[in-house]
């Protein structure tokens, strides 16, 4: 079989996608497929940054339709987006909304979406191109590759385009230890056996069509393989959004029919169990699929009471795709999808067969599990760590080399070093610390060199300024020497007994100043530290634990500098702009950081509830109290509303 379907849905009334409950058949999705081939410009590679979801998938389609390659970056970094360009120096963005600065040629999502589209009844409709005139002519696939299958529903033909099992129709980057994103070449056979073999192993019923409800982006590797193309290659429907609020999300569930899907991330279902009162009766899921970031046994169950449906883990990676399975609940071993094989070469796990093109190296420490089977492979493993270069916050992946690489490429650092404290706890994002030589640079406008290169998750809190970093005779900064200057800090930065009600100035709401930008480290440390607003410096040690007393007393009032031009708003969501509650709690911990002066990841959030959306303009406050047991409760307020509350542990 040299060829497979676009999709598998053989039916034109078969429901390949949902807007707000609202069935888009496979007739409307082909057709849409074909307009936007119609209208995409020159250039073989394509950035695809729409941010609805259906928009993606069109795009997506389209451009293997037209013999186009999706580029899938991890970042859209301008640093990313230049080493993008140097790999394919056509590459142009397709965009539904403003493309947050991309430094790219943009075109606009070409068409109008089912749901916007003028006069049509219904979304099964044919598809028109935004604005008036006629529909464009499909473009005809050139060369052999491509082929169609007429497929015939009650008197209805349309045409399944047919792509070729060998051709390359994406490349997912991932972050090379060089700091040149690295290129993983994913071809449509491999891509359609993975997820094949990945509904076989969730087990789903293959007589109904489920709804997948997504809280990821469909451009990473987890949200592309188990919101679209589980959806297009497995038979099921997608919902078009991305609901991130635990209201928006419960509401995204209810208004699909039975089976349902969450596809999520420990970090989105923590915030929705919390956000949504106990006594709530929560929607059925037939499924939570979460990826691994890790998931506690205790969340996972809280998960399958109050969702009263599985949930299941997916383990895999950009290179590999998915890998293995488990129910978190009640197994701690990974089961491996058929077909896939584990070898361990000097205590290394290798991953190959299946789908999987070549024997692939995983970043995680992996033991075998249960009794080979005739060949001496084993079916189940346990994830027992991490390798030391590899990162994962919140589901997303990183290598501590590629962090160190960006960092160590701004102008004036001269030597730097992350950090990834040992503290990793289920259901807590765990922070990166970051060491740098750099003088004359403060730690704000270094924080702002580092958010132009690398992801919002990896930036480090706490970035501490030092005089010089203790490299060993060999030249590397090795990481015992890393641990012990973060340990240091944190002992030098407790919070004060007398902290209750503690208000200052936040520097940033992503952490541009943290506590102890620049701090005291005997015999190390540099003599800048960022003052609590980021503006100039003072001497070492100034910024003292009676200091931060003083200013609890003065009664100060914590505000959150959040522009109403933060990227955020852009695309959460196009034409209604909120500010996520991921952004609005990072702003919040970040100034309880300043305040305390302890690194974010020595404390753990407890709770939090999003109770009202905040919108661009708007100025936020945060107040907090000390409690007895030294839990800090916070509320943040937009005027006299109260946004959210929450409360870290001590």
């Amino acid at each position: 079989m040299n060829h497979l379907p676009l999709i598998s849905h053989t039916r034109a009334d078969a429901i390949v996608a949902r807007h707000r409950g609202e069935p888009i058949h496979a007739s409307r999705f082909i057709a849409d497929v074909r307009a936007v081939a119609a209208a995409l410009p020159p250039g073989v590679h394509v950035l695809n940054a729409c941010s609805d979801r259906y928009a993606f998938a069109v795009t997506l389609a389209a451009a293997m339709l037209d013999h186009r390659i999706t580029l899938l970056p991890s970042t859209y970094t301008p640093e990313a987006v230049e080493r993008l360009k140097d790999f394919a120096p056509d590459t142009f963005c397709v965009a539904d909304g403003d493309n947050d600065g991309i430094p790219l040629r943009t075109v606009r999502y070409p068409i109008a979406l089912p749901w916007e589209a003028a006069g049509t009844s219904g979304m099964a409709g044919t598809t028109g191109v935004a604005g008036s005139g006629p529909e464009p002519k499909a473009a005809s696939p050139s060369g052999s590759e491509s082929e169609t299958r007429s497929v015939s529903d009650a008197g209805t033909d349309f045409d399944v385009p047919q792509i070729h099992v060998d051709r390359v129709v994406a490349y997912v980057f991932t972050s090379g230890s060089t700091g040149v994103p690295v290129p993983h070449a994913k071809r449509w056979g491999h891509l359609v056996h993975c997820v094949l073999v990945a509904k076989a192993a969730l087990e789903l019923d293959t007589s109904r069509t489920h709804t997948l409800i997504g809280t990821v982006p469909p451009q990473h590797m987890f949200g592309f393989e188990s919101t679209i193309l589980l959806a297009l290659l497995g038979g099921e429907a997608f919902d078009t959004g991305r609901p991130f609020y635990p209201a928006d999300i419960v509401e995204a569930i209810a208004s699909a029919p039975e089976p349902r899907v969450l596809v999520t991330t420990p970090v989105h279902l923590r915030s929705l169990l919390i956000g949504i009162d106990a006594q709530t009766t929560l929607p059925h899921l037939d499924l939570v699929l979460s990826a691994t970031a890790p998931l506690s046994t205790d969340l996972a169950t809280q998960a399958e009471q109050r969702f009263t449906g599985p949930l299941k883990e997916i383990y895999g990676s950009t290179e590999t795709g998915q890998i293995a399975t488990r129910r978190t609940a009640v197994d701690d071993s990974w089961l491996l999808m058929p077909g896939i094989r584990l070898e361990w070469q000097n205590g290394q796990a290798w991953a190959s067969e299946g789908h999987i093109e070549t024997a692939t190296p995983l970043g995680d420490l992996l033991e075998p599990r249960g009794v080979p089977d005739a060949t001496g492979h084993v079916q189940r493993f346990a994830l027992t760590g991490r390798t030391a270069d590899m990162v994962n916050i919140a589901g997303k992946r990183t290598s501590i080399g590629y962090l160190n690489h960006q960092i160590a490429s701004i102008a004036g650092v001269v030597d730097a070093g992350f950090y990834m404290p040992d503290d990793e706890q289920p259901g807590i994002v765990t922070r990166l610390a970051a060491f740098a030589v750099a003088p004359g640079l403060s730690a704000s406008s270094l924080m702002a060199a580092l958010r132009e290169r690398i992801e919002p998750a990896f930036l480090p809190r706490p970035l501490v300024l030092v005089d010089a970093l203790p490299r060993n005779d060999t030249g590397k900064l090795v990481r015992a020497t890393l641990k012990s200057l973060y340990d240091q800090h944190v002992r030098a930065h407790r919070p004060p007994a007398a902290a209750a009600g503690a208000v200052v100035h936040a520097a940033a709401h992503d952490g541009s100043d943290d506590p102890g930008s620049g701090t005291d480290i005997p015999a190390l440390a540099s003599g800048t530290v960022a003052s609590a607003q980021g503006a100039g410096t003072q001497p070492t040690g100034s910024s003292s634990e009676s200091e931060r007393a003083a200013d609890a007393e003065a009664g100060a009032r914590i505000v959150l500098p959040i522009d109403a031009s933060h990227p955020a708003y852009a695309g959460h969501f196009p034409g209604r702009p909120v500010l996520p509650g991921v952004v609005l709690l990072d702003a919040a911990l970040s100034a309880i950081g300043d305040a305390t002066g302890v690194p974010l990841s020595a404390r753990e959030l407890a709770s939090a509830k999003f109770l009202s959306p905040v919108v661009p303009g708007e100025t936020l406050t945060l107040e907090q109290r000390t409690t007895a047991s030294g839990a800090i409760e916070f509320t943040i307020r937009a005027a006299d509303r109260v946004v959210a509350r929450g409360t870290v542990a001590s």
